[in-house]
């Protein structure tokens, strides 16, 4: 008997299939409450994939890139006068200026010089430290200290004017800008281009998705229909040439709001970004994905303290003797973003189970809210005819325990007949 029972349950599991039914509770509390969080639940749902129902269905790899740049561009500032440039040893200011004087390389990018003070011929030797270091007495300068506004280190003697005597390479700079400081000396840098040589590729795209080449998920931002000729001539411009890899320096600032002319005298940092999104669908390949460059500018804008970017480099003529070059001017820092997308079949059950799972939350709060209205329902007193017509009887476990034993007839399964626009009284549930 129990092995014709335990038989008779495991062939049912393929030849029934059990359901729930619903019942329909005339409330306007809890219709209200079903409504919002359904709405609340699919703007939800709608918003965590930002309207793009591709990300239900594919599976994303990062991009890594790598950029190599080259950076062409001469200037003159010969044509300013001592006046103009009213500094000590203005013959320096004046001169040629290629790309080897102006552009410094980086790994994340490059630094372009708008702005310089050079401090010539400086040799190591002791000299009077003139910038907020007084003394009126040797013991103001302690040998072997220092402080931050020293360019050396004290030996110990306080020198004519009242300055601390330092040990340093002499004659200490002078931090006062070309031009007053009111236009950088190199301005028309604005004018340099450059040329952006940007490789991507998606590894996990090629070692989850496929067994293919590895080409295949290689692209670069010179494109194939590219020809020398357009390469020496074009510009990039977001409406005529947007995927032109060669930008103008002034251009590039221009585009994030900026003002050449006033960034350049004491500097900035700012941020190319080339983003590939690619889709590989629907026999899309790696051909089909092209890039999108977009700038913006890093550092605060309106920073009262310690503006712009800056630092300071030397030239070695012997052993001890140098050329100091403080440089102002910009740096760009380059970046590669962007992921690839294909189907996954795994990724799309995984989505539909749990977006099952949060349409469920509707119906949950609802249930938990007519068993609490049934419940102060019991309590009495003056808040309970707010709740008189919730009962006990309208159950959902009424419907399931006559469902719980149904009849199979040998056409089908008999159940009893509900109309699902009918809503019935406790009563009428009560008998099911």
């Amino acid at each position: 008997m129990k092995v014709s029972s335990r038989l008779h349950w495991f062939r049912s599991l393929f030849t029934v299939y059990t359901t729930t039914r619903i019942v329909r509770i005339k409330s306007k509390v809890l219709a209200i409450t079903y409504v919002i969080l359904f709405v609340t639940v699919w703007a939800a749902f709608l918003r965590s994939y930002q309207l793009d129902l591709r990300r239900i269905y594919q599976k994303t790899c990062a991009a890594q890139g790598i950029s190599l740049i080259k950076v062409k561009g001469v200037i003159s500032t010969e044509s300013y006068s001592d006046e103009e440039l009213n500094i000590s040893y203005p013959e320096l200011y004046r001169r040629v200026w290629d790309t080897e004087d102006i552009i410094l390389h980086s790994g994340d990018g490059f630094f372009i010089t708008t702005n310089v003070i050079i401090t010539t011929n400086q040799t190591r030797g002791r000299c009077a430290q003139s910038n907020d270091n007084n003394c009126e007495r040797n013991s103001d300068c302690p040998f072997g200290k220092q402080n931050n506004a020293s360019n050396g280190i004290f030996d110990g003697v306080c020198a004519k004017g009242n300055d601390c005597q330092v040990s340093a390479w002499c004659p200490l700079e002078n931090d006062q800008l070309p031009l007053n400081g009111k236009i950088a000396l190199l301005k028309d840098t604005k004018s340099f281009t450059i040329l952006i040589k940007n490789t991507v590729e998606f590894p996990e795209c090629e070692t989850e998705f496929c067994d293919c080449d590895r080409d295949e998920f290689i692209r670069r931002n010179i494109l194939d229909n590219f020809t020398l000729s357009y390469l020496k001539n074009c510009r990039y411009n977001p409406r005529n040439h947007p995927y032109c890899p060669i930008f103008s320096i002034g251009d590039i600032v221009k585009w994030t709001g900026t003002n050449y002319d006033a960034i350049a005298i004491t500097g900035g940092v700012f941020r190319i970004r080339i983003t590939w999104n690619c889709d590989f669908d629907w026999g899309s390949t790696i051909k089909d994905c092209l890039p999108k460059y977009s700038f913006s500018r890093v550092d605060a804008a309106d920073a009262g303290l310690s503006p712009g970017y800056n630092f300071r480099t030397s030239i070695l003529h012997e052993e001890d003797r140098r050329t100091l070059t403080k440089r102002y001017g910009l740096k760009f820092l380059i970046e590669t973003a962007g992921e690839g997308r294909k189907f996954d079949f795994l990724l799309l059950v995984l989505t539909i189970g749990a977006s099952i799972g949060l349409f469920a939350l509707a119906p949950l709060v609802c249930d938990f809210l007519f068993d609490f209205f049934c419940f102060l329902k019991t309590l009495g007193g003056p808040c309970a005819k707010w709740f008189e017509s919730y009962t006990e009887e309208i159950r959902y476990q009424g419907i399931n325990a006559h469902l719980s034993n149904p009849t199979i007839a040998q056409n089908g399964l008999e159940i009893s007949e509900i109309s699902p626009n009918k809503v019935y009284s406790s009563q009428e549930i009560s008998n099911f």
